[in-house]
This record gives structure tokens, C-alpha cells and sequence, in this order.
């Protein structure tokens, strides 16, 4: 009967209740209870069902017990056997005096003259404790001890099996309920298990799926080796873990990051489970990721980490021949300026789309915003020329861009693997030298990597050493020229020009380091130097003096804040140069910049250095707040020979007039030079027919000299 209590049973409370129920009716035993832990204290039991005609007694000694619970049990249960006391008028039952002589008080008043309990275990820890009470002297004797060690272990077994019942239902649940994907088939294949998850991701209904196999769900991604490789781990005993490509119902491919874990059952029954999660979303983030960082947003183009990732791999598995092609679009600055944004991705556009309708095989990037790369795989030497011809020839014609007609120059510098180089990068850098080396010659020419290159960039790389030791070791000296009236030859100013002096006294002109200064990651402490040094000088003399600033550091706003306080302190006349073509290379923020520069420092003034050769139009200088127009020497040579030199230099000097902008002619060299300025009526004149530039000592006994 107990057997059947517990086998209908889905609670441990119903097993509890129905076990004293049944013990006392059907033994007639006058008092049975049971303990079982308590949930807030787990080292003390508390009293949960009793039964019996007696069962009233529990609440006469409920309050002593549970005072001395603790030591009841464990002097009760020591070896966790079932306890028996055969006469209760002989017993200790416990080591407390008071509880002992109470209990056998109560229990022997009542009729009560033995007693047994029997401790109920679950996961190795008691769980629960029986106690039956009997009116007999000595009645829990061998049988009936067999008896209740029958019950102990009916019981115990259908907790366990309780547990283990719910912990299945649990997990049941979390399966059924969770977001991962769990799929269980037979030894065949067969499915015979599939969570709701599983439903819901492939989009075929529980009822499709099971008694299906896993091919339901197969795409023709992935090659017959991969099941092979799948079956063989899994012959083997050992978990399988991949990313499976699998097709949904609606033919939509999904990404299954999937474990299957093989299952020997007793038997030796076969399950295979799998566990899986989509990661379709993971992937195409990767994927966008990826296309992110290896390609350009505007064209679709690799991009430089793009294009040299593809080209390794290919290197890794060919040895073919390649055309490294640097492309650059020049005057960028300028197609800033003249055209807005859309026009200006559409140039670029167009461009992308004639290398790749031109060039299907070739791997095509756009490695910076004014720079093309395209690789040529398994080209031969005779064919480059081809190549290069063809990309000048398509940029020799105007590009049509939203109505517009745009000329748009180039210049293309090339390096060949495996002759010029292995890697990559390497290639792409000897590329850019050539590339530089077409620069130099004019728009639209392109030069092959050489070692005359490789040299050249040596001897920059010593130039670029020479400019630090300098700075280091304060070899910089400032030669100044001064500039005149050209009415009355009164000292206008100065022009302060770099020098390197060597502390043996050998000079260093700037042919040889103003260039590389101009691009050098040393120009903005050159810059400080140049900007202390032409202060100091102004102030000593009471004389404006000029200074070359080259585009970037110009346009640093951060460099001139940093020199706010002495700024703010000048009262003579500091005259910034900046040459042309660096002012149309940002004509789109120059007037803005030069406002905010001269309402900050009121005794600056700029210079444009190199007028007329900039390429541009004038209009440009409507509304640039410059103060002075220096004019080139290329136009002061000839003005004494050429008519049509004078024509311009008088046009540059009534622009100025018409705009209230002061001219100074550079290379003046001759009486007849400064003669026809002065009758042009140029504002200045600078040049070696009135003085040299002078070191500080020669510029000293110069200016003591002048002023006699």
C-alpha cells in the first residue's frame, strides 16, 4: 500500500502525509510524525504532519523539542540508521536532562513505551525523520525492523526519483522555453526531439520537423568533407562543434553556431544532442564590419587595409608578376573649393567606376581621399606602359559631372613585384616615391620606381635627422632681408629666412632642408623657434618682420593659442607669409580663418609669398583679408625685357590698390628693376640690389649704418 502511495505521488508532501496516515492506520500505532528541515534554519527540523489518536501529546512538548531539536537529532541519528528505543522508561534518548526526564514523562503517561525513527536521506543529507510510537514494550523487534528498512528505502528512492523528476521537468522546460536551438535525433538520424526554438528559426513547424532528419534544414554551403569530417568526430565519441550554414523553409540561409554532443544510453542506445545558437545577426554584423573596415564608403573600393589583405593572400598562394599603380588626383584642395560635396563624390565615383569597367582584373583601392591604388596580378613589364597610357588618356579628357565640364590632373607613380620589392607595403611605399618623383615634374606624368628613388628617400630621411639635430642643439639662425619704400627707401620690414649654421661656422642653405621642414613632423617646434626668434628681433629694432609659415601650420588654430599671451603683448607689426597656392589649397576656410586671426592679434598682418603663381583666379581675393601681395621674382626678371611681364606686374599692383592691399616685388636686382616698380607705383621693393639677407651681426652694423 505504501508502494502505492508513493508511486501516485508528486510531492514530497504527499508522500510524507500519506506514509503516517497509512502507518497509523494500518498498524494501529497510537502517535506517528514526521520532521523535516527547516527552511529558514537548515540545522533545525521541524515538526510537518503527525497522526494517531495521540498525535495532541506533540503540542504539549512542541516548544522544549524545538529548544532542543538540535541535539535530539543528533544524538538520535549519529549513524543514520533507523533508531530504535525498545523500552522508553530505560532510554536516554537524549543528553539534556530536562528534555529526557519530559519526554519519558509525557510519552510513558500517555501509554507510550517505545519509539523508533527513521531518517529519510536525499544527495547524501538528511532530509527528513519518521517517528512511530508504539504502546508495546519492545515492539519494533528484526521484523518489523526489515519492515520499516523497506519503507526507509521506498521512500528515499521516491524522493530521489521525485528530484530527479523535477529537475528533468525543469530542464524540460528551460529547453523548451530558452533561446538556444536543441535538436535530438536516434542513432539513424531520425528526429525525435526539437525545441520550440527550433520551429521558430527554421521556420517549419514541430510537426515537420520530428520523425524528419537533420537535411530538412541542409543549404549547399558547406561541402560534402564537412559532414564527413562532422560523422567522424562524432563515430569517434567526441563533441562536434561548427558553425552550420542551414537553409530556413522560405529558402533564407541562417548561421547555427551548433555543438552535438554524442550519447551512449545503457543498451548501448545512441542519441546525438544538439545545441546551437543563432548567430545569423553575428555574422552579418562581421560581415558589415568587415566590409567597413576593409573598403572605401564612398566608391566600394578596397581600402588600404582592404587592398593589402587581398593582395598578401594572393602572394601567399601565386608568385605571377604585379603592377603596383599609384594614381594621385591632384589639386585637391582646389575641387574643394570650387565644387560642393555631392559633386565632388560624384568625380570620385566616376573615377572608381572607369578603373573597374577599364581594369576587371585588377585589385582597385581608394587608399586615401586624392588616392588611387590598382594592382595589376600576372602583368608583364611590356604591357605596363599600356596601362599607364590609358589612364592618362581618360583623365586628358574633361570629366562631365552634373552638368559640369571638370578637368581633373594626375600624376602616376608604379612599382613592380617581385623586382622591386615582396611586400606589400613595401611596394606600395616605393610606388609613392615614384609617385612623388612624377610630382615634381608636372601634372599628368608618371614615373617607374628606381634606386635613384630609394636614394632620394634616404637622403630625406638624413634631411629629416639634420632638422632635429638642429632644434636640438640650436643650430637654427634667421638671415634677414630687409624690404623698402619703394618712394623714399625707408625700411618697410624685414623678411627673416632659416639658415643652419654648424657650430664649425659652415652654413647650411635652405635648398637643402626647407622642403623636407615644410612636411616634417618637426615644423610645429620649428614654428615656436621661428615665431620667439622674429619677435624678439621686431622688438629689438622697432622693425616689422616676416616670417614663411608653411599651409598646415598656418591653419593650426591650437599653435597660435598657445602663443596667445605674447601675442596679445606686440606692439610692432608681425608679418605671416603664406604662399599662394598653400592659401587656394584651403580657400574654402582661409577668409574665416584670417578674420579670426586678426581680430585675436590686431598687429598681425599677412602676406601672400609667391603671388601670381598660384593658378587661380583672382576674384579669390575679394574676400581675403590679406594685407600685402608679394610678387613673385619669376615675374621681376623679365619685366625689363618683356612688355608683357610689365602688363601683369602692373595688373597685380592695381588689383591691390583697387582692393586696399599693399604689393612688394621680390628679386629686385638692378637700378632699372627698382625704376620701373617705382613707376608702377609697387607699394615695396625687396632684393639684392638693395640689400642681402644678414646674418645678426652683419644686420646690426646694417641697420646702425642705414639710419646715419
Amino acid at each position: 500500500e505504501i508502494n502505492s502511495i508513493i508511486t501516485k505521488a508528486f510531492l514530497e508532501e504527499e508522500i510524507f502525509f500519506s506514509v503516517i496516515k497509512s502507518l497509523v492506520e494500518k498498524f494501529e500505532f497510537p502517535l506517528a510524525w514526521i520532521e523535516t528541515r527547516d527552511l529558514e534554519n537548515p540545522e533545525l527540523f521541524a515538526i510537518k504532519f503527525k497522526a494517531g489518536e495521540k498525535k495532541e501529546i506533540i503540542e504539549k512538548f512542541k516548544t522544549l523539542r524545538e529548544k532542543y531539536s538540535k541535539l535530539f537529532i543528533i544524538e538520535a541519528l549519529k549513524n543514520q540508521n533507523i533508531l530504535i528505543i525498545p523500552k522508553i522508561s530505560e532510554s536516554k534518548i537524549c543528553e539534556s536532562c530536562e528534555l529526557r526526564s519530559f519526554c519519558k514523562e509525557l510519552f510513558l503517561k500517555e501509554g507510550i513505551n517505545s519509539i523508533c525513527a527513521i531518517p529519510l536521506m536525499k544527495n547524501n543529507e538528511l532530509s527528513a525523520i519518521i517517528f512511530i510510537c508504539s504502546k508495546k514494550t519492545e515492539y519494533f523487534d528484526e521484523e518489523i525492523l526489515d519492515l520499516l528498512s523497506e519503507i526507509k528505502n521506498s521512500i528515499e528512492f521516491a524522493l530521489k526519483s521525485l528530484e530527479e523528476f523535477r529537475n528533468s521537468y525543469i530542464i524540460g522546460e528551460a529547453i523548451n522555453h530558452s533561446d538556444f536551438w536543441v535538436l535530438i535525433t536516434d542513432e539513424k538520424g531520425k528526429i525525435i526531439y526539437a525545441n520550440e526554438v527550433v520551429s521558430k528559426i527554421s521556420g517549419y513547424s514541430l510537426e515537420e520537423i520530428i520523425g524528419n532528419t537533420p537535411k530538412i534544414f541542409k543549404s549547399e554551403y558547406q561541402e560534402k568533407d564537412f559532414y564527413e569530417r562532422m560523422w567522424e568526430t562524432l563515430n569517434s565519441g567526441q563533441i562536434f562543434k561548427d558553425v552550420f550554414i542551414n537553409q530556413k523553409k522560405n529558402g533564407e540561409i541562417f548561421y547555427l553556431d551548433q555543438k552535438i554532443i554524442p550519447i551512449t544510453l545503457p543498451g548501448n542506445i545512441k542519441r546525438y544532442i544538439g545545441v546551437g545558437r543563432d548567430i545569423s545577426v553575428e555574422v552579418t554584423l562581421l560581415e558589415t564590419l568587415k566590409t567597413v573596415k576593409t573598403r572605401d564608403p564612398l566608391t566600394g573600393l578596397y581600402n588600404l587595409q582592404g587592398i593589402i589583405e587581398e593582395v598578401s593572400n594572393i602572394m601567399k598562394i601565386s608568385d605571377m608578376e604585379m603592377l603596383f599603380c599609384l594614381v594621385e588626383i591632384l589639386e585637391m584642395n582646389i575641387l574643394i573649393g570650387l565644387y560642393d560635396k555631392e559633386t565632388r563624390n560624384e568625380i570620385f565615383k566616376q573615377i572608381a567606376q572607369f578603373f573597374k569597367d577599364k581594369f576587371p582584373g585588377a585589385l582597385i583601392g581608394r587608399i586615401s581621399p586624392d588616392t588611387f591604388l590598382l594592382i595589376f596580378i600576372g602583368i608583364k613589364k611590356a604591357e605596363i606602359l599600356r596601362i599607364i597610357q590609358t589612364i592618362i588618356k581618360y583623365f586628358a579628357t574633361p570629366l562631365k559631372v552634373r552638368d559640369k565640364s571638370i578637368r581633373v590632373s594626375i600624376n602616376i607613380g608604379v612599382s613592380y613585384y617581385p623586382d622591386d620589392g615582396t611586400e606589400p607595403e613595401d611596394l606600395i611605399f616605393k610606388a609613392n616615391l615614384a609617385l612623388n618623383s612624377a610630382k615634381e615634374e608636372g601634372p599628368n606624368r608618371f614615373k617607374h620606381y628606381s634606386k635613384e628613388l630609394e636614394a632620394l628617400a634616404q637622403r630625406t630621411l638624413e634631411v629629416e635627422a639634420l632638422i632635429e639635430r638642429a632644434l636640438e642643439e640650436n643650430l637654427f639662425v634667421f638671415y634677414y632681408q630687409p624690404y623698402f619704400r619703394t618712394q623714399d627707401l625707408s625700411i618697410a620690414g624685414m623678411e627673416a629666412l632659416v639658415r643652419i649654421v654648424e657650430k664649425d661656422g659652415t652654413i647650411i642653405p635652405p635648398s637643402s632642408f626647407v622642403e623636407q621642414l615644410e612636411t616634417s613632423k618637426f615644423m610645429k617646434d620649428f614654428g615656436e623657434w621661428a615665431l620667439n626668434e622674429a619677435l624678439k628681433t621686431a622688438e629689438k629694432y622697432n622693425i616689422p618682420v616676416s616670417i614663411n609659415f608653411n599651409p598646415e601650420l598656418f591653419f593650426d588654430i591650437d599653435f597660435w593659442l598657445s602663443h596667445k599671451n605674447k601675442l596679445k603683448k606686440i606692439k610692432i607689426p608681425l608679418i605671416i607669409e603664406i604662399t599662394e597656392r598653400g592659401l587656394i589649397k584651403n580657400l574654402e576656410k582661409a577668409p574665416r580663418f584670417i578674420h579670426s586671426l586678426k581680430d585675436e592679434f590686431p598687429h598681425i598682418k599677412i602676406a601672400i609669398d609667391d603671388f601670381g603663381t598660384g593658378e587661380a583666379n583672382l576674384s579669390y581675393l575679394e574676400y581675403m583679408p590679406v594685407d600685402i601681395l608679394k610678387i613673385d621674382t619669376i615675374f621681376i626678371k623679365e619685366i625689363i625685357e618683356e612688355a608683357k611681364k610689365i602688363a601683369i606686374v602692373d595688373a597685380i599692383i592695381r588689383v591691390g590698390k583697387a582692393l586696399s592691399i599693399e604689393t612688394l616685388a621680390e628679386g629686385v636686382e638692378t637700378e632699372k628693376h627698382y625704376q620701373i616698380l617705382k613707376s608702377l607705383k609697387c607699394d615695396m621693393v625687396q632684393g639684392f640690389y638693395l640689400a642681402k639677407p644678414q646674418n645678426p651681426q652683419e644686420l646690426e652694423a646694417f641697420l646702425k649704418k642705414y639710419t646715419l
